[in-house]
Order: C-alpha cells, then structure tokens, then sequence
C-alpha cells in the first residue's frame, strides 16, 4: 500500500503539489486527472521516487520511499514516463529486457529472456523485436516501452509491486488504448497496484476503480467506481460542460463535452 499524508512539493517559492493525503490499496487501479498543471505527473513522480516530498510523508509498505535503495524501489515498482527517447542504437528487444535489469547482475539469466518473449507476444510487438527502436513509430514506441515495465513487473521478489503509468494510451490507436488499459486491469490481480495518469475520462471510467481529481495542486474529488459521475465535478476540474448518457446495457455511464 501507498500511504501518503501532507504531501507537499514546493520549487522556486511555489507549490506544485499541496496538502495531499491519499491512499493505494493493492490490487487497484486509480486514475489520476485533472487539467494540464495541476500537479498530475509531479504527483506520480513523487509516488516513483524521482522526486522527493518538500513536506509530509510518502510511505509505501509502510517505509518511507526515501529509505529504500534505488535496487530495492525498482523491484517494487516500474514508471512508464511521457518521455522515453533513446540517443543511442537498441532494439526493442532489448529496451524491453532493461525492464529486468534490477533483477540479475551482469547478464540476464534465462528467466529473464524467457520473459522478454512472453511480453512481446503479450503487447503484439515480437515482429519489432529486432527492429531498431530509434526507427519506431511514437505509436510503436510507447508499446515497447510498455512491454518493459511490464517484463520488470513478472517475477522478482514475491511483494506488492506498483505500477506507474503518466499517459500511457497518447500516442497509441484506439484498440492499443483499450487493449494497454485492459492488460494494466488485469495486472492489478497480481498483487500489483496501477496508477495512471489518463486524459480520457471515458477510459478512466470504463477502467478505473477509482479517480484522483486534481486541481491547483491538490486532490479536489474522488470518484469511486460503483458512484455516478457529476457534471458539476468536471466543471469545476476542468472547467468545460459536460453532459452525462447512461448506457444501461454496458453498466456504465459515457461524458459528453
């Protein structure tokens, strides 16, 4: 579990993030939204461990996350950033196989090439195994670099582990949004919990069993996945009007803007 309490971040004399008090269960996927600034990814790069707390506390599995070693923390948990360009030659391969680097010394053990394969079926990308990744698409880049967060999550240790995901569906077609989001859902049953940072609110519904609204900073709604979503929490998070339409043969309710 994530347990965070206070949290704030502070740079340059402003706050960026402010006041947040939170949780992540395991087995959860929560979405964190909100409009552009609000403090979605420094949030999510605090919860990572790239960014630390100016005040308050970020403890996950009831350590501070300050306290475990860069080895240890990457074991527990794997971040799927915005931006993941390479300045040098590797296929993608073997951007997938650094998702396994936290788990031998010098050479991969068969494990770990064993599950390099699995995830390049389990992503649809074995044809670009060799290709050179600096050639791929932004499309079939963010697939890659799915596939290794994914391969540094099977196996390791026997703990709860963390995913982290900051747009994980922006450059990807409609069926890769559904079938990436679908795979995260079905991670978070294997001792894993998931947090993503999604522009779409429909897919967040579709998929989150929580979202974080952010504004300003701080977290201003929590939306819960049995509740029904209301107009006056989209106007005041991103200041636009919506309108609901509830699709009772799906169980679920789509946003209209």
């Amino acid at each position: 579990m994530i347990n965070i309490e206070n949290l704030s971040y502070k740079i340059q004399g402003k706050y960026l993030i402010q006041n947040i008090d939170c949780n992540i269960s395991a087995n959860e996927l929560v979405v964190i939204m909100g409009a552009n600034g609000a403090g979605k990814t420094t949030l999510l790069k605090m919860m990572s461990g790239s960014l630390l707390a100016s005040n308050g506390t970020l403890l996950v599995d009831q350590k501070l996350i300050q306290s475990y070693s860069t080895q240890a923390l990457s074991q527990k948990r794997a971040v799927l950033s915005q931006h993941y360009e390479i300045s040098f030659p590797l296929s993608a391969r073997e951007i997938i196989m650094m998702g396994r680097y936290p788990f031998f010394q010098s050479n991969p053990h068969e494990k770990d090439r064993a599950i390099v394969e699995e995830v390049l079926i389990q992503m649809e990308i074995n044809h670009l195994a060799d290709r050179n990744y600096q050639t791929l698409s932004g499309g079939e880049a963010q697939k890659v670099q799915m596939g290794r967060v994914l391969a540094q999550m099977k196996g390791g240790i026997n703990q709860n582990k963390y995913l982290l995901l900051d747009e994980p569906v922006s450059h990807l077609d409609i069926k890769f949004q559904y079938q990436l989001l679908e795979i995260a859902s079905a991670i978070k049953n294997e001792q894993t919990s998931v947090i993503a940072v999604l522009h779409d609110l429909n897919l967040a519904l579709k998929f989150a069993d929580r979202i974080l609204f952010m504004k300003d900073g701080s977290i201003v709604h929590e939306h819960h996945k049995s509740e029904q979503i209301d107009v006056t929490v989209i106007k005041n998070v991103f200041g636009v009007d919506a309108s609901i339409i509830e699709l009772p043969e799906l169980n679920r309710q789509w946003v209209c803007f």
